[in-house]
């Protein structure tokens, strides 16, 4: 079994172990994800661009959301990094992230897609299609898997 696998197998028992929080956290998503989503059914106009503001602010939270799980390990009752709980495997951080780095990735397309289905339904319903209303939701997914690749990345003191 390779390190990759060793990772997915660890997550796995977790989410069997940890059922509680891994639904918390699930919970807690679905009500920001519908609050970003579906500001992006608002054209990006310059009366608007304050949405954009709002709109990356509640995909990053339920983002933050989808991967706390898989980022934080309860031990002895507190919050413990998952590079520090597995440091003592034969486990690489880089095999950590990467196996993150799919789960984040995952997620970011699902969005971006969501993201632009309602960016053009919105702009067809206004009436007023440019090409900005195909940049706006790929910039915004892009941001959102930006800042999510900076809160998976091994930190300083996990090594």
């Amino acid at each position: 079994m390779d390190e990759l696998e060793q990772v997915r197998q660890f997550d796995r028992t977790y989410k069997q172990v940890e059922d509680y929080q891994f639904l918390m956290c699930r919970v807690v998503k679905y009500i920001f994800l519908p609050l970003g989503v579906g500001l992006m059914l608002f054209p990006l106009e310059s009366d608007t661009r304050i949405f954009l503001l709002y709109v990356v602010a509640m995909q990053s939270i339920a983002r933050n959301f989808h991967l706390k799980p898989y980022m934080k390990v309860t031990e002895d009752g507190k919050l413990v990094s998952i590079y520090e709980k597995l440091k003592y495997l034969p486990i690489t951080n880089d095999s950590i992230f990467k196996v993150r780095k799919v789960y984040l990735t995952s997620f970011c397309i699902k969005l971006m897609i969501a993201n632009i289905i309602l960016q053009q339904i919105g702009a067809a319903i206004e009436g007023k299609w440019t090409v900005i209303n195909l940049i706006h939701p790929l910039g915004v997914s892009i941001l959102v898997y930006l800042l999510g690749l900076y809160d998976i990345k091994p930190k300083r003191t996990d090594k």
